[in-house]
């Protein structure tokens, strides 16, 4: 029983032909009720990262010819910045690889399929030297 008004909660859950839940019997609590104090200082942080924005664009008109200045004149550091801003930051990789002692263990998918993306994608940088 609920105690603020002592009524039953449906803890079943119902979907209708489309998959969808029914009203009212839906999973969990939902969201949290926020209190005041929650939203205005949810409305701080807003105004806050606002006005960072704006002043950041503002010193963007400065920064940016120092930093192509920067960039003509060789500064590697200056080169990558304004690469990275113009083409996105490169995706970074990681290999994983096992301990023979302690070899990697794979859940919730078969030998086959591990068998099938070595060799898709290889077994990363040493791939050719474990052949």
């Amino acid at each position: 029983m609920d105690n603020k008004k002592d009524v039953p909660i449906n803890t079943e859950v119902i979907r209708d032909d489309k998959g969808l839940f029914v009203k009212g019997t839906a999973p969990g609590p939902g969201p949290s009720k926020q209190t005041q104090e929650d939203k205005d200082r949810k409305e701080v942080r807003r105004i806050a990262v606002e006005k960072y924005v704006h002043e950041l664009t503002e010193s963007l008109k400065d920064i940016s010819p120092v930093l192509k200045v920067k960039a003509l004149s060789g500064d590697m550091v200056a080169i990558k910045e304004i690469n990275d801003r113009a083409m996105g930051k490169a995706p970074q990789s990681t290999t994983l690889s096992g301990d023979p002692e302690n070899p990697l263990v794979t859940t919730g998918i078969t030998d086959e399929e591990v068998k099938k993306m070595i060799e898709t994608y290889g077994q990363g940088k040493n791939s050719e030297s474990n052949s």
